[in-house]
């Protein structure tokens, strides 16, 4: 029978800062259970309060078969966005570039599964889904309002939107069919990927943009 050691962390606390990135976190009241035998490492559930809002993970860690798997869940809640969070410009690409101070809360659902003994290998072999919402976005300064402004110039006080969006990661890329930004009142869609080495590829996408907005506003562009 193999043997297994059980760990309970209660109303726990840390700070967790990321210098080269300039993120900072403070985790509290933390309460959770993990297991780890010569096999397998899991943490069965930990959840707390990060940065104002709440946090939801289980994970996992095999190693019956000689390469190491992960799996992981997680979900965030009303998470305050700290300055320099850059990690966002892969889920929410429209956001790089953008201001240091984003002033927003954020929204996620992540799941995803890989294996491998280095950085590399877990990235290749990544695959995973989730959702994201982060209001407001201060898209001051971002590649997006770069690239949007020459068509018209929008006013200081609508460059502080919404975003939303579903997305998938596999083959080293996060995938989303329907990034949606909300700036000037108007939903832009979009729909592209983000890889692991910081290329963006998104295009605007016609149809769904068409879809959501209201129906004067559609007789209007078909016009």
């Amino acid at each position: 029978c193999e043997r297994s050691i059980v760990f309970r962390i209660r109303d726990s606390a840390l700070t967790l800062i990321d210098e080269p990135a300039g993120s900072r976190f403070e985790v509290a009241k933390v309460n959770g259970r993990a297991i780890w035998s010569a096999t397998s490492a899991s943490i069965e559930d930990l959840s707390g309060t990060i940065n104002g809002g709440t946090f939801e993970f289980a994970a996992k860690l095999g190693r019956e078969e000689g390469q190491p798997t992960y799996e992981a869940e997680a979900r965030v809640r009303s998470l305050t966005l700290d300055a320099g969070l850059h990690e966002l410009s892969y889920l929410v690409p429209v956001t790089a570039g953008a201001a240091e101070t984003v002033d927003g809360r954020i929204n996620l659902e992540l799941a995803v599964k890989g294996t491998g003994f280095t950085l590399d290998q877990l990235k290749n072999t990544l695959q995973g889904h989730g959702t994201i919402r982060v209001e407001p976005i201060n898209l001051d300064g971002s590649y997006f309002l770069r690239e949007v402004e020459p068509f018209g110039r929008l006013p200081r006080a609508e460059r502080i939107g919404a975003a939303h969006s579903s997305f998938s990661i596999a083959q080293g890329r996060i995938t989303s069919d329907d990034l949606t930004i909300r700036a000037a009142g108007l939903p832009i869609v979009f729909s592209g990927y983000t890889d692991f080495d910081g290329n963006i590829d998104y295009r605007t996408n016609a149809e769904l943009i068409k879809k959501r907005l209201p129906r004067g506003a559609k007789s209007l562009l078909g016009e």
